[in-house]
């Protein structure tokens, strides 16, 4: 998937429309660009303030920090908020299609891959949780572990379904039992539901939606600039899974205050936490993790020895170096 760096130009990509003199939209992305041709059909809307915000992102993403940093400096521009989020769906469910994930299902001989994603952090993982446990008892093993998705897209639920599916030769249908099970968090949305989550209009990895469907996941999606609410059960679920875990990983997570506070809220815990505290800390200065860790200590109520930050490792090498720890975690019966 896109870092936020890259992700910035492909959105300037997506929104770099052109309207020819006959009020024909050409360029930018297809299902975005339908969008804005049914809105010119629709008298009670204005499409020159579509095309006018989608300018405007197009000729600002090289100055801007992020797409979400972007949209928070014109909170008071709807329509920048609507293209903006269009853009991001649009952008992420591509880049689905482009990753090493993506199976196409229209041959159903096709298989995943999995020699072009041994050096992922997804395949480590799944060798933890798999370790001397048998299908009947996945279900029991994958209690064990939440994840907390600060990213749109659906990779983990993607991989591990497939990852299943050959590791267990078992059915599709099989596999999206197991993993609708899984708990998974997405405090900021995710572009869609997958074919087994029920959703009304669901589609599955890599697949592309109808652009009226884009415009509904869209909708769901919040930028990490917009808040959030204290009482949502979600909020609470996830604090719940935080508070109560005996080991908590952050892979790729950058710590930016807000989704700390997220994560923990703004009061420090009463007692202190027995939790230990795996993070990957590529690209942040030895200063800046310093500080990390004091902000983790303070709202976690964790011991400096029990947080590990890793500046020298990616994610994948990450799990793999505290394998033994993590797969005691995943194993415990306490």
């Amino acid at each position: 998937m896109p870092l936020g760096s890259e992700l910035k130009m492909k959105i300037a990509d997506v929104v770099n429309f052109e309207v020819s003199n006959f009020d024909e939209i050409t360029g930018g992305d297809r299902n975005i660009r339908l969008f804005l041709q049914e809105l010119g059909h629709t008298k009670s809307i204005s499409i020159i303030d579509y095309l006018d915000a989608a300018r405007t992102i197009h000729n600002a993403m090289i100055l801007a920090p992020s797409i979400d940093n972007f949209i928070d400096s014109h909170r008071t521009n709807q329509r920048i908020a609507e293209v903006g989020k269009l853009a991001i769906a649009a952008c992420i469910l591509s880049a689905e299609k482009e990753s090493k994930l993506f199976l196409d299902r229209s041959n159903a001989n096709n298989n995943l891959n999995f020699s072009n994603l041994e050096e992922t952090w997804f395949v480590n993982l799944f060798k933890i949780l798999t370790q001397q446990c048998s299908w009947e008892d996945i279900d029991d093993r994958l209690s064990r572990l939440a994840i907390i998705s600060f990213n749109y897209d659906r990779c983990a639920k993607h991989f591990l379904r497939e990852a299943l599916m050959t590791y267990y030769q078992v059915k599709l249908e099989e596999a999206e039992r197991v993993i609708s099970k899984l708990a998974i968090y997405y405090p900021y949305g995710s572009v869609g539901p997958m074919r087994f989550e029920n959703g009304r209009h669901f589609f599955d990895f890599g697949e592309q939606p109808m652009s009226g469907h884009l415009i509904d996941y869209a909708k769901q999606l919040k930028t990490f600039t917009e808040g959030f609410d204290d009482s949502d059960s979600e909020i609470k679920s996830i604090r719940a899974v935080i508070q109560s875990s005996k080991v908590l990983v952050f892979l790729g997570f950058a710590f930016h205050p807000l989704n700390l506070k997220l994560l923990y809220g703004d009061k420090p815990p009463i007692s202190g936490h027995a939790g230990d505290v795996f993070a990957t800390a590529k690209g942040i200065s030895e200063c800046d993790v310093g500080v990390i860790s004091s902000e983790l200590r303070l709202l976690g109520g964790y011991s400096e020895n029990n947080i590990r930050l890793r500046r020298d490792i990616t994610a994948s090498e990450l799990i793999n170096e505290f394998s033994r720890h993590l797969t005691q975690a995943v194993q415990s019966t306490a």
